[in-house]
């Protein structure tokens, strides 16, 4: 397992949960993810910068903050952003 999403591989896109219920879908596939319930300022997830990055959320209420941090991920200079809902 890895200990700090630096060591991701470079080739593999970077999960972001924006609610709780996407971060356990994640973890129950044994999935490496990131979890942030707060608004985030783009120098706190500079990692991104040219990166694939996965931002899912699981339930409809939770789509603009999922969108709100695609878009604090978008300013990092990421290669590539999908916002995903996990329909369970």
């Amino acid at each position: 397992m890895m200990n700090s999403p630096l060591q991701h591989p470079d080739r593999d896109p970077i999960l972001i949960a924006a609610d709780r219920e996407s971060f356990n879908f994640i973890r129950q596939l044994k999935g490496a993810c990131l979890f942030y319930q707060k608004t985030l300022e783009p120098e706190v997830i500079s990692f991104c910068y040219q990166r694939e990055v996965w931002v899912l959320y699981a339930l409809i209420k939770n789509f603009t903050m999922a969108m709100q941090l695609a878009r604090t991920v978008q300013l990092t200079g990421s290669r590539k952003i999908l916002v995903i809902l996990i329909n369970r």
